[in-house]
Protein backbone atom coordinates (compact mmCIF):
# COMPACT_ATOMS: atom_id res chain seq x y z
CA UNK A 1 0.00 0.00 0.00
CA UNK A 2 1.12 3.50 -0.91
CA UNK A 3 1.55 6.43 1.42
CA UNK A 4 2.95 9.54 1.23
CA UNK A 5 5.67 10.90 3.29
CA UNK A 6 3.18 14.05 4.05
CA UNK A 7 0.81 11.96 4.96
CA UNK A 8 3.22 9.62 7.11
CA UNK A 9 5.12 12.95 9.24
CA UNK A 10 1.72 14.74 9.72
CA UNK A 11 -0.14 11.45 11.50
CA UNK A 12 3.38 10.51 13.39
CA UNK A 13 3.18 13.90 14.79
CA UNK A 14 -0.28 14.10 15.29
CA UNK A 15 0.16 10.70 17.46
CA UNK A 16 3.41 12.21 19.45
CA UNK A 17 1.43 15.30 20.08
CA UNK A 18 -1.48 13.19 21.84
CA UNK A 19 0.35 10.08 23.42
CA UNK A 20 -0.95 7.89 20.99
CA UNK A 21 0.11 4.97 18.21
CA UNK A 22 -0.13 6.66 14.86
CA UNK A 23 -2.51 4.04 12.64
CA UNK A 24 -2.92 4.25 9.19
CA UNK A 25 -6.39 2.40 7.52
CA UNK A 26 -6.68 1.46 4.35
CA UNK A 27 -9.49 0.08 2.15
CA UNK A 28 -9.30 -1.92 -1.04
CA UNK A 29 -11.37 -4.42 -2.98
CA UNK A 30 -9.72 -6.93 -1.05
CA UNK A 31 -10.46 -5.94 1.99
CA UNK A 32 -9.64 -3.38 5.10
CA UNK A 33 -6.09 -3.25 6.36
CA UNK A 34 -4.48 -1.46 9.09
CA UNK A 35 -0.64 -0.71 10.16
CA UNK A 36 0.95 0.88 13.33
CA UNK A 37 3.14 3.28 11.88
CA UNK A 38 5.08 3.41 14.69
CA UNK A 39 6.38 -0.25 13.54
CA UNK A 40 6.98 0.44 10.40
CA UNK A 41 10.65 0.65 8.73
CA UNK A 42 9.90 2.49 5.29
CA UNK A 43 12.20 2.95 2.47
CA UNK A 44 11.27 6.40 0.58
CA UNK A 45 11.51 7.38 -3.12
CA UNK A 46 10.45 9.60 -5.31
CA UNK A 47 7.44 9.10 -7.91
CA UNK A 48 5.24 10.57 -10.21
CA UNK A 49 1.66 10.38 -8.95
CA UNK A 50 -1.83 12.38 -9.17
CA UNK A 51 -1.58 15.64 -7.64
CA UNK A 52 -4.93 15.14 -6.19
CA UNK A 53 -7.21 12.53 -5.12
CA UNK A 54 -10.05 14.23 -7.38
CA UNK A 55 -9.95 11.97 -10.86
CA UNK A 56 -11.31 14.51 -12.99
CA UNK A 57 -7.77 16.21 -12.45
CA UNK A 58 -5.18 14.07 -14.21
CA UNK A 59 -2.12 16.44 -13.69
CA UNK A 60 0.92 14.67 -11.75
CA UNK A 61 3.44 15.99 -9.13
CA UNK A 62 6.43 14.24 -7.85
CA UNK A 63 5.71 12.89 -4.43
CA UNK A 64 7.92 11.17 -2.09
CA UNK A 65 6.25 7.93 -0.90
CA UNK A 66 6.50 4.74 0.60
CA UNK A 67 5.04 1.13 0.91
CA UNK A 68 3.39 -0.65 3.23
CA UNK A 69 3.98 -4.70 2.89
CA UNK A 70 -0.06 -5.94 3.13
CA UNK A 71 1.99 -8.70 5.48
CA UNK A 72 2.92 -6.34 8.12
CA UNK A 73 -0.78 -5.00 8.06
CA UNK A 74 -3.81 -5.92 10.64
CA UNK A 75 -6.61 -7.34 8.07
CA UNK A 76 -10.26 -5.77 9.57
CA UNK A 77 -12.94 -7.80 9.49
CA UNK A 78 -16.78 -7.85 11.23
CA UNK A 79 -19.19 -4.59 11.16
CA UNK A 80 -16.61 -3.36 8.57
CA UNK A 81 -16.93 -5.41 5.72
CA UNK A 82 -19.52 -4.53 3.28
Amino acid sequence: MTIEKKKFDALIAKAENLFYNAVYVNSTPQGIYAWNLSLQAIDWHKHFMPATTDFGNTSQIEKVVGFLPISKAIKLTGALDY
